[in-house]
């Protein structure tokens, strides 16, 4: 058996498997030191099993450009090449990029869990620098395809999300602690932007008419400029005009979101296992934009215990994230891509971690970090089942060609 350090493993066929099995593995590492943090601070145990608690800052950085961006650069690198009709990278450039930002995001963790302060600044610019060099492909991809085909919606769309990905983060690494907030913002929505209108716009319509041929065909992802507009201005309406400013802009985004997740149809889409995640993400979307609106008005509403950020980050997000990484492992692996018993259970254990996560303080009101670490470790079960059911196929060798998604045209 080669070890998967070697050039010839099937780990490195594909620029996903790495940068997916990495997503969850980290994810495991991740999510195991903010449960035992969580613990600490419950008042469970006594001292945490690292020197250094992780600020907050320093959680959010490690979770949005670590985690979450783990897979967002092995999905630009795979799909966007792949439909830009682009050679894929090598394998020497794929294994020495992905060293770079693996090994960055283990420096990160220990300079701030173990008090090795000298790692920091290094670790911070190794992770910039894999970030560059994964925006420098998904720009080459953008200019193939517009030199042999013309514009594309969609892969202007990978090369503008990785583009602002990594802007934001050398401006949270960087740049004034007042934009901190606007990074973070933007870096989310970036990712969105680019799971939602490049990997559901194409999906979700299809998978849909096959489940109900009567429900129309695929749909370019005309979204683009009111994502772009609503995502990226938002955190200048706050900075600039004030939270009632940024409240009515979520309250213009809701109804839009709204509108266009009918035209998906979940009625029907939801009965697809393989879109399940997809509509479930849509739903945390729009709770996250309803509660957004609502801001100005969470004191008389009660709203003030609920937390907005993880709708977006794990229950938003991480549907998203789930459902790409687990049909893609799939379909690239030359299998159907369909969500079986441990995949519905890995997703349900999702769910529920983000619903506890998000209701902790309504769950355990005197003591919500007991609640908050119940939330990680349903999160820490849902990932581990996810490695445990769909991980081999990550550094297995697919049994058939990949199963593509081509547009449906009407």
């Amino acid at each position: 058996m080669k070890s998967i350090f070697a050039s010839a493993h099937p780990l490195w066929n594909v620029p996903y498997r790495p940068f997916f099995g990495f997503g969850y593995v980290w994810g495991v590492v991740l999510v195991s030191i903010w449960f035992q943090q969580l613990l600490v601070m419950g008042g469970v145990l006594g001292a945490p099993l690292v020197p250094r608690l992780l600020a907050a800052d320093q959680h959010a950085h490690l979770m949005i450009w670590g985690l979450w961006g783990s897979f967002v650069c092995g999905f630009s690198l795979t799909a966007h090449v792949l439909q830009s009709g682009m050679s894929p990278p090598s394998r020497k450039w794929l294994r020495g990029v992905f060293a770079l930002f693996a090994l960055s995001q283990v420096l990160l963790v220990l300079a701030w869990t173990f008090a090795l302060d000298a790692l920091a600044l290094p670790a911070k610019l190794g992770v910039l620098g894999a970030y560059a060099f994964v925006i420098g492909y998904s720009l080459k991809a953008s200019l193939y395809r517009f030199r042999n085909s013309g514009f594309d919606a969609r892969s202007a769309i990978f090369s503008l999300a990785m583009l602002v990905g990594g802007a934001t983060l050398a401006l949270y690494d960087f740049g004034p602690a007042r934009l901190a907030w606007a990074a973070v913002h933007t870096a989310l929505w970036g990712w969105l932007v680019m799971l939602v209108a490049v990997f559901g716009s194409l999906m979700t319509p299809i998978l849909t008419k096959a489940a109900s041929p009567e429900c129309g065909a695929s749909t370019a992802p005309s979204f683009l400029p009111v994502f772009l507009l609503l995502a990226w201005v938002l955190p200048g309406l706050r900075e600039n005009f004030g939270a009632g400013a940024f409240a009515a802009g979520n309250a213009v985004w809701l109804l839009w979101c709204a509108a266009e997740w009918r035209r998906w149809k979940p009625e029907v889409g939801m009965r697809v296992t393989m879109l399940l995640p997809m509509h479930l993400g849509w739903i945390w979307l729009l709770a996250s934009l309803l509660l957004a609106a609502l801001r100005p008005f969470e004191d008389a509403l009660h709203l003030t215990a609920i937390n907005p950020t993880h709708l977006i980050t794990l229950g938003c997000l991480g549907s998203f994230v789930f459902a790409v990484s687990s049909r893609i492992a799939q379909a690239h692996a030359g299998r159907k891509a369909t969500l079986d018993r441990m995949g519905l259970v890995a997703l349900g254990l999702l769910q529920l971690g983000a619903l506890v996560r998000v209701f902790g303080a309504l769950i355990a009101p005197d003591n919500p970090y007991l609640a908050y670490a119940l939330a990680a470790a349903l999160v820490l079960a849902a990932m581990l089942v996810w490695l445990a059911h769909y991980g081999r196929l990550l550094g297995a060798r697919p049994s058939g060609p990949p199963v593509i998604m081509r547009p449906v045209r009407r």
